[in-house]
């Protein structure tokens, strides 16, 4: 056998591993082409994380003018209450005077309905006055129940109640003992309200008189 023929045998007894080697480097090559190529395709890109807000991060310490504006709003709160210009007591067959103020917290008011409270035991109702004239005002008597409704006239021009002196309610005491007139919130269907220049309806806090007939 001649050195040609030895030469041959040896290339096909090694063809395998060079096949392999072969493919290793084309695969080797592709490899680095590819990220070379992707790499100069697509920008970097830097992911956008939103910082996490903290609680103490987002508080505000409260300014003296906002506790002041939550406070006023606290006192103005609309309201119809009672009380008395004088002594909160009585002798048997003396005029009872209740004073009603009014509050509607800066809101325009158009009426409003009212419900009195009493022991019609102790206490006869004798009447109420309104002492706004921009007012027509109803009264509907029941014992121991009076509802007092104020409707703004049309030619007077809407205003708010501002602790207003609105209306006096007289009662003559009929019995010695400890008594009280109140408003009522709510009775029979009826409601304690205000009603706006938008025909809305807003609620009031009330109170009750305690009074004493000697």
């Amino acid at each position: 056998m001649d050195d040609n023929q030895k030469k041959k045998l040896d290339f096909f007894k090694n063809r395998p591993i060079y096949i392999f080697l072969a493919v290793m480097i084309i695969f080797v090559f592709l490899f680095y082409y590819l990220k070379i190529v992707r790499k100069t395709s697509y920008p970097s890109y830097t992911p956008f994380v939103t910082p996490l807000i903290t609680k103490t991060q987002v508080e505000v310490s409260p300014t003296k003018e906002s506790v002041e504006q939550k406070q006023e709003q606290f006192t103005q709160r609309e309201s119809f209450l009672l009380t008395t210009k004088g002594e909160k007591t009585y002798q048997l067959g003396d005029e009872v005077e209740v004073l009603l103020k009014a509050d509607s917290n800066k809101r325009l008011v158009s009426g409003f309905d009212i419900l009195i409270s009493y022991d019609n035991q102790t206490l006869e109702f004798l009447n109420a006055e309104i002492l706004d004239s921009s007012f027509d005002f109803f009264k509907m008597t029941q014992p121991g129940f009076v509802v007092l409704t104020g409707v703004r006239k049309l030619n007077k021009e809407l205003s708010y109640f501002d602790n207003k002196e609105l209306i006096v309610l007289k009662f003559r005491a009929l019995k010695k003992g400890k008594t009280e007139i109140g408003i009522l919130k709510e009775k029979n269907k009826e409601v304690t309200q205000f009603i706006d220049e938008k025909s809305q309806k807003f609620y009031p806090i009330v109170n009750e008189l305690d009074i004493e007939i000697l």
